[in-house]
């Protein structure tokens, strides 16, 4: 037993070392690259008769207190904390000061697994606007990755950095993009909005007199160039209470207007949240969409992750018009609260909005491929393609023909709209 003990021991030192003489060697060869901003900076800071650098003072996940070193003046403010690293001050991977762990949690914890860092996968997921159920849990996590995973974890972050960085930028409660005004909000709030009656900017359902269900709809990349092309669709899009921005592209958009999207309000992280609060206020959810056997197929699955979760009915989204009289009136018997349409864009928000004066329940969430995913028909990305915004290319991995358009053609045609044409700038 000690032998094994001592062989672990040995093997926590290698990685230990490995990172460590990583994080050295990449400090030093950044250093040496900026050296000659940093002088200007230090001169710039002497000639003003300023302090070359100052101290910020932050607590990190764990409780300890950090200093972090900056420049007063001139370019690159922060790269001094690249000394702290190869002084052995922060590290790069590490506990971050965005969330403080609970004391449950900390107990838990080896803190030398944990220095006080400049990344950390709490701050990936916060920055990649990823739903954050369980913030230890991500700490917990970090705390038992091996040096490859690690290193990996810095990749991701750099990547995320570059493409998707927004810390510093506007985050108001709407986001006027492409002519559409994008409820700019995070996961809770957003869950409260489609089962409580609770507007999340605080406006009660009841002083908004709707005479039918609200109306929510995620908008991407996809969604923003249907609208470009078709008036009747971003009509439809525009008659929505809220409209959610889904995916990296909002993000991205976002960003080219010096404003920053909260968190990814899309249906496959919105789901099992939604049937958690669902469960936990007895409310009934109605399945409509896909192909036959579809629904009942993830309708099986939810009842296996929420066996108190009360689904009120299926129905898949291969009917007749002639169907459409009877498909309402099997919902409304159905007594549902919350009703879910997976028919894909821009089908599914028309057929919302034309028939939302009929529908009797609280809510509608038009969620597109959504019930493939939890019936099992299409496995989601993993987790690092979705901390990079990747996950779209994923889809088109495991359905190259059917979303080519949507992808090979529409990404570029997205990024055309964005940065040449300047559609994001549509109020």
């Amino acid at each position: 037993m000690s032998n094994t003990h001592s062989q672990s021991r040995h093997n926590t030192n290698q990685v230990s070392l490995l990172l460590r003489a990583t994080e050295c060697s990449f400090s030093m060869l950044v250093l040496v690259l900026v050296s000659p901003l940093m002088a200007i900076n230090a001169l710039l800071a002497v000639l003003r008769g300023e302090n070359v650098t100052k101290e910020q003072h932050k607590i990190d996940a764990l409780g300890r207190r950090v200093t972090f070193k900056h420049f007063n003046c001139g370019v690159l403010k922060s790269s001094p904390v690249l000394w702290q690293v190869l002084k052995g001050d922060l590290h790069f991977c590490g506990a971050t000061c965005e969330h403080r762990v609970s004391n449950d949690t900390l107990s838990r914890l080896d803190s030398k697994k944990l220095p006080s860092g400049l990344v950390s996968l709490h701050a990936l997921h916060s920055r990649s606007g990823l739903a954050i159920s369980c913030p230890d849990s991500l700490y917990q996590k970090q705390a038992a990755m091996s040096s490859l995973k690690l290193t990996g974890l810095l990749v991701r972050f750099a990547f995320n950095a570059v493409f998707y960085r927004s810390d510093e930028l506007a985050s108001p409660a709407r986001l006027p993009l492409y002519g559409l005004n994008i409820n700019n909000t995070q996961m809770e709030k957003a869950i409260a909005w489609f089962t409580d009656g609770t507007f999340f900017r605080g406006i009660k359902r009841s002083s908004l007199n709707l005479q039918r269900p609200k109306i929510s709809f995620f908008v991407n990349a996809n969604s923003v160039n249907l609208a470009q092309r078709n008036p009747e669709f971003k009509a439809a899009l525009k008659k929505a209470d809220c409209l959610f921005g889904d995916g990296s592209g909002i993000r991205v958009a976002a960003r080219s207007r010096q404003l920053k999207l909260l968190d990814n309000i899309n249906g496959t992280d919105v789901l099992p949240l939604l049937c958690k609060a669902m469960q936990q206020q007895n409310k009934r959810l109605f399945l409509l969409g896909a192909k036959p056997g579809i629904a009942q197929k993830m309708a099986d699955n939810m009842k296996k992750l929420f066996p108190e979760l009360e689904i009120s009915g299926v129905q898949h989204g291969y009917f007749a018009p002639s169907q459409n009289n009877d498909i309402i009136q099997h919902i409304n018997s159905s007594k549902t609260d919350v009703l879910l349409v997976a028919q894909g864009s821009p089908l599914q928000e028309t057929w919302v909005i034309d028939n939302a004066a009929k529908l009797d329940c609280e809510s509608v969430l038009a969620v597109g491929g959504l019930f493939d995913f939890y019936s099992g028909e299409i496995t989601r990305a993993p987790m690092w393609m979705r901390e990079t915004g990747l996950e779209w290319v994923w889809r088109l991995m495991q359905e190259p023909v059917t979303k080519f358009n949507r992808y090979v053609i529409g990404v570029p045609e997205f990024m055309f709209r964005t940065f040449v044409l300047k559609q994001a700038n549509q109020e």
